[in-house]
């Protein structure tokens, strides 16, 4: 068969098709990779903010507290690659209904907050983690 017979036009729309479930199917594909990513990130922010909480509930003051949140906090995520380090920030104060003087007995609520970066921007941002717990330590002692 002489090359001058062959249609070259046809299959253009098998090209066009193919092109398009290949950009449709790559993008499903790193979609899949940022959720794995923020779903690793939150585990570790929820896991900082549990272990955070419980060290904290020794302290003899609301801002030793702060300090000691904070620190440990930077200390904890600054490990996990896809959290930015100057994003980390953890906040501690008085739950709601409880009183606002450390005193053994009322309720904290630490908050650590940090800027999660995956493969695509729909699943970037800031991610909040809190938890709840009870001073142990009135600060006389």
């Amino acid at each position: 068969m002489p090359m001058n017979r062959i249609n070259w036009k046809k299959g253009g729309g098998e090209y066009i098709g193919y092109s398009i479930s290949m950009v449709l199917l790559s993008y499903l594909f790193i979609l899949i990779i940022s959720f794995m990513i923020l779903n690793s990130a939150m585990g570790t922010i929820e896991n900082a903010s549990a272990l955070i909480s419980r060290d904290i509930v020794t302290c003899a003051s609301l801002d030793e507290a702060r300090e000691k949140a904070q620190k440990e906090a930077e200390q904890y995520l600054s490990q996990c690659g896809n959290i930015q380090s100057d994003s980390i920030r953890a906040d501690v104060g008085y739950a709601a209904g409880s009183d606002t003087e450390w005193e053994k007995g009322n309720f904290l609520e630490v908050t650590i907050t940090g800027y999660v970066q995956t493969c695509e921007p729909f699943t970037s941002g800031n991610k909040v983690s809190s938890a709840t717990i009870m001073i142990e330590n009135s600060g006389g002692s």
